[in-house]
């Protein structure tokens, strides 16, 4: 959607870090902010179970690398 955005195609809604180096690079203008909400990062809900699986537990932890990034 990004590049499809650069391309003059139309106007992309995805997260800013998709579009972020060409935003800082003028590629792309930011257009309807007022209609944009703000995230403050990922979130993942799962149940309390005592028990987690082995892929949850290593999506949590990939959620958290990128978190750091």
């Amino acid at each position: 959607m990004v590049d499809a955005a650069i391309d003059g195609l139309g106007i992309a809604f995805v997260p800013e870090h998709l579009a972020k180096a060409a935003l800082q690079e003028g590629r792309l203008e930011r257009v309807l902010v007022e209609w944009c909400p703000s995230y403050g990062g990922l979130r993942l809900y799962c149940p309390g179970h005592r028990h987690v699986s082995s892929g949850l537990r290593a999506l949590i932890a990939a959620i958290r690398v990128a978190e750091e990034r």
